[in-house]
Parts: C-alpha cells; sequence; structure tokens
C-alpha cells in the first residue's frame, strides 16, 4: 500500500488505531499487569522464605540447647513453639518437615515412641524432597527397633535406598539381627556399612558394634 502525502498516511494510521488500538493497550496493560504482578508474587515468596528461615534457626538454635542439657525445659519450649510456626506457616515446604524431625526428636528423648512414629510417618508420606522420605524412615526404624516393632522395621529396611543412605540402612539392619540374636546377619550388615560409611563418627560407631559382636563371642 502506498501513500501520496502524509495526510493520507495520518489518516490511515488514525484509522488503523481506532480499529486495533484498543486490543494493543490492553494487551500492553496485560503483560505490564503480568510482569509487576510476577515481581511481587517473587518478593512476596522472598519475604516468606526469609520469615521461615529465621524461625527455623530460632529452633535449631532451641535443639543445640537441648543436645547440651536435654532437661533444660525453656529450650525445649522454643523448639515446640518455632516448629509449630514452621508447620502451620509454611506446612508444605521442607522447613515444616524439618519441624517435625525436629519434634519426633524431642518425643524420642520423652521416649514418646508413638509421638515419634507417628510425625516421622507424616513425614514419609508427603515430603517435600526424596531425600526427606529417606531420612524419615531410617529414623523411623530407629523408633521401631527401640518400640521392638521388629517386622515394621525390617519392612522399613527392605525399602530402596540411595547409596548415600545405605551405609546407614546397613548399620540399622545390623542393629536388627542382633535384636533378632542372629549374630551371622548382624557381623555382616555391619561390615557392608563399614565399606560404605565415610570416617565418620559413623564409621566409629558401627566399629565399636562389630566390636562388641566379637566380645560377645
Amino acid at each position: 500500500m502506498s501513500f501520496d502525502s502524509e495526510e493520507e498516511q495520518l489518516e490511515a494510521i488514525k484509522e488503523w488505531l481506532k480499529k486495533n488500538g484498543l486490543p494493543i493497550v490492553l494487551g500492553i496493560v496485560v503483560v505490564l499487569a503480568g510482569t509487576f504482578g510476577w515481581r511481587g508474587w517473587q518478593s512476596h515468596q522472598y519475604q516468606q522464605a526469609a520469615q521461615a528461615a529465621v524461625v527455623y534457626q530460632q529452633m535449631v538454635d532451641g535443639l543445640q540447647r537441648s543436645a547440651t542439657n536435654p532437661d533444660d525445659e525453656a529450650a525445649a519450649k522454643v523448639v515446640q513453639a518455632n516448629a509449630d510456626r514452621l508447620i502451620e506457616n509454611w506446612d508444605k515446604s521442607a522447613y515444616a518437615d524439618y519441624a517435625r524431625l525436629a519434634l519426633a526428636k524431642q518425643a524420642v528423648t520423652r521416649n514418646d515412641l508413638d509421638q515419634a512414629a507417628d510425625l516421622l510417618q507424616q513425614v514419609a508420606a508427603a515430603p517435600a524432597t526424596k531425600d526427606l522420605r529417606h531420612v524419615a524412615n531410617l529414623h523411623l526404624v530407629r523408633v521401631c527397633l527401640a518400640a521392638q516393632q521388629l517386622d515394621q522395621a525390617e519392612t522399613l529396611l527392605g525399602l530402596s535406598y540411595p547409596e548415600a543412605w545405605q551405609g546407614e540402612q546397613f548399620e540399622l539392619t545390623g542393629d536388627l539381627a542382633v535384636q533378632k540374636q542372629d549374630t551371622a546377619a548382624a557381623r555382616t550388615a555391619y561390615q557392608q556399612a563399614l565399606a560404605l560409611l565415610p570416617q565418620s563418627d559413623a564409621a566409629v560407631r558401627v566399629q565399636m558394634k562389630l566390636n562388641q559382636l566379637k566380645a560377645d563371642l
């Protein structure tokens, strides 16, 4: 299309805007609203994450105090209060799962194995990450062993675990065999655990268990 004068070009532009101007303007508005809405949502998410991180750190501080002094009731209350906040306000996040793990640890300290098992099962049933499912299941094995629920412990140990958790899996398999008074199976499991565990406190612990088996012979 050609125009003979600037006036014709101007009239053509006016006519085009009359027909198409509103949809274009609305499109620009939608794009801008989406952009600023996305930024606002991101800002909200960052603020929420920052708040959760602060609450989580307060819970961890309480756990550390409790580890140093198990009779520190004030520390236990700090853990409980902040764990409850994480679960209430960020229930679908990993923070909430860590809170349940912390509360399960406290329940074990109180010898409330039923509550500990319930909290761990909640994490294992709907974890924020796959790693947390493995952590919860292995902690649950320990609770089952403490409660003499050997069949349930054996079922959990029969699940598939990534290599990073197999050292602990074999250690607990050895613990289960000890409770079943199967010394040969326990020795094999502890040896398998040592082959996978790095040089750490866990490896020292397993070696002590293995040494104890030899001493009991």
